[in-house]
């Protein structure tokens, strides 16, 4: 009793049952309890738990896709080979190609999901697209937060054959994409998948290549589809989609008591009493300029890009 009375009191010195306890509770981060771990307390990215299993399902699709699908071509194609001489990739840079197509098919078919099912974002407020959340959307943006921890794990494991350069794109891309489960401009999902459509030819073009079939006809077909639809989609609807993120930022800035509609609320931090509307938190506008600048600087890449594959066909030499 004595020892139960000294531990009461200790605890209460502590103050562990008041506000401080709001704040940090140890035994929660032992337990790794995911609504704690990335709830408002730690990572704030409250959207993530609840789409956690297809982070982790779209992670190890993409390794079995590396591991097993990528070997499986290269033997099965290696006899179409004009002859082993023109063969200047290794079996590593092979595969990660594959996983490259894999990822840019799938991605552009849920961009045009998300495209076609316009009542996801119909009359979505500025706020609304901004600090909005909705669960079709975010499920989309679990497949391809999926393909960046593979792809981050991936750089990590072979950094002397990539570099830690890439690694360290891998880890800035993985941040921002985990933004969207705060949620920050999480409706803009579908468009920035979309830019991935021209990275479906690109990668057939770097195959065709490396495989010597660099003056074939189909070559030259692919060659079109790349250059089309890199400029309409990744350079001219991106600029409109950079500008329209860009303008919704600064007007969701400008309201100091932004409100939402429930249903655009993450389900976890819903409160009760709410009349169809809920005030949220304001917009994080370091993580905001951080998201907005990334995406620019990526938008003003492709611009480069496109000048290399316009001019040397494409963004590596070939030797």
């Amino acid at each position: 009793m004595v020892a139960l009375k000294t531990c009461s009191e200790f605890f209460e010195i502590l103050d562990l049952n008041t506000e401080m306890s709001l704040y940090f509770n140890p035994l929660d981060y032992l337990l790794l309890d995911p609504q704690v771990v990335f709830g408002p307390r730690c990572l704030n990215l409250p959207a993530l738990p609840l789409h956690l299993p297809l982070v982790i399902l779209s992670a190890i699709f993409y390794q079995l896709v590396y591991s097993v699908v990528a070997p499986w071509l290269w033997r099965a194609l290696e006899k179409l080979n004009p002859s082993p001489a023109p063969l200047k990739i290794t079996h590593s840079l092979w595969h990660i190609n594959i996983v490259s197509i894999a990822q840019s098919c799938i991605s552009t078919a849920l961009s045009f999901y998300l495209s076609s099912h316009r009542e996801f974002r119909h009359d979505l407020s500025p706020q609304e697209m901004i600090l909005g959340y909705h669960r079709e959307t975010t499920r989309a943006l679990a497949v391809t937060t999926g393909y960046f921890v593979f792809h981050l794990g991936s750089t990590w494991v072979q950094r002397e054959f990539h570099g830690m350069f890439m690694f360290g794109h891998a880890m800035c891309a993985l941040f921002a994409v985990s933004l969207g489960f705060r949620p920050l401009a999480l409706h803009y999902t579908g468009a920035y998948l979309l830019w991935e459509l021209p990275n479906i030819f690109l990668n057939f073009q770097r195959q065709l290549d490396n495989s010597g079939r660099r003056k074939t006809w189909y070559r030259t077909v692919n060659r079109g589809f790349l250059l089309s639809t890199y400029a309409i989609f990744r350079l001219a609807l991106g600029s409109m989609t950079i500008f329209q993120m860009g303008r919704d930022m600064i007007l969701t800035r400008r309201d100091p008591h932004p409100k939402l509609g429930v249903q655009h609320i993450v389900p976890p931090l819903l409160s009760t009493g709410h009349q169809g509307v809920q005030e949220v938190q304001t917009m994080p506008v370091v993580l905001a300029i951080i998201q907005l600048g990334s995406m620019a600087f990526l938008h003003l890449q492709g611009f480069y890009w496109f000048s290399k594959i316009l001019l040397k066909g494409d963004l590596r030499k070939v030797k």
